[in-house]
């Protein structure tokens, strides 16, 4: 079926305006309806894109916030790590929740 490769070639973002003038321009002829109809009967449909949305506001007067923990992100060395392992992390875990059980 002609509607199904189309729309699996399009990575599934193509809807029926689409696919009818690819149809169209392939030499078959046939309506947006028509393509709308058969596209319902079978289930495809086409992905909607999601829109970009902003999450984070940089231009602001408020404080910041101080480095409690004070940390250093600067590498000394080329190729060293930034951040401890997280094992470091989940043995601090277990300690602390060992002691806040007793």
């Amino acid at each position: 079926m002609e509607i199904k490769e189309l729309h699996k070639n399009s990575h599934r973002t193509y809807g029926s305006p689409r696919i009818t003038d690819e149809l169209q321009a392939k030499g078959i002829r046939c309506g947006k309806n028509r393509v709308a109809r058969i596209m319902k009967v079978h289930g495809i449909v086409a992905k909607a894109t999601k829109k970009f949305k902003a999450t984070t506001n940089s231009k602001h007067n408020l404080t910041v916030a101080e480095n409690l923990l004070n940390q250093n992100l600067v590498s000394r060395k080329s190729g060293e790590d930034h951040f401890k392992p997280v094992s470091a992390f989940s043995q601090l875990s277990v300690r602390y929740f060992t002691l806040f059980l007793l």
